[in-house]
């Protein structure tokens, strides 16, 4: 991993902690040469670095929200939109939420 992908996930880390995150795993900007740990950080917030840019790297989020248009919509609020996932038990919910979701592919 570049010194370039290292400095950005660890800004993503830090502004996410910063604002009221929580990390689930052990730090990861304990860097050991070209690793970067991988982790997953709870609690996170729109406003978030981390919530709205793609880390392209070894971290996993998640933000709790109200109902489904609130999950839509913060899906769809996002630049990038590559991909995107709708875990439920209810199938035909599931494909209703997926067709409005804008992203590139939904599995």
């Amino acid at each position: 991993m570049s010194a370039a992908s290292q400095s950005r996930l660890q800004s993503l880390v830090s502004d996410a902690l910063a604002k009221g995150a929580t990390l689930l795993t052990d730090d990861p900007r304990r860097i050991e040469g070209a690793v970067f740990t991988p982790a997953v950080i709870g609690q996170l917030k729109d406003d978030m670095k981390f919530a709205r840019d793609e880390a392209f790297g070894p971290l996993a989020g998640y933000i709790v929200v109200q109902n489904e248009e609130e999950a839509i919509k913060i899906a769809n609020g996002t630049e990038y939109g590559l991909a995107a996932s709708v875990f439920t038990r209810d199938l035909r919910k599931g494909f209703a939420i997926a067709k409005k979701l804008q992203s590139g592919y939904v599995k």
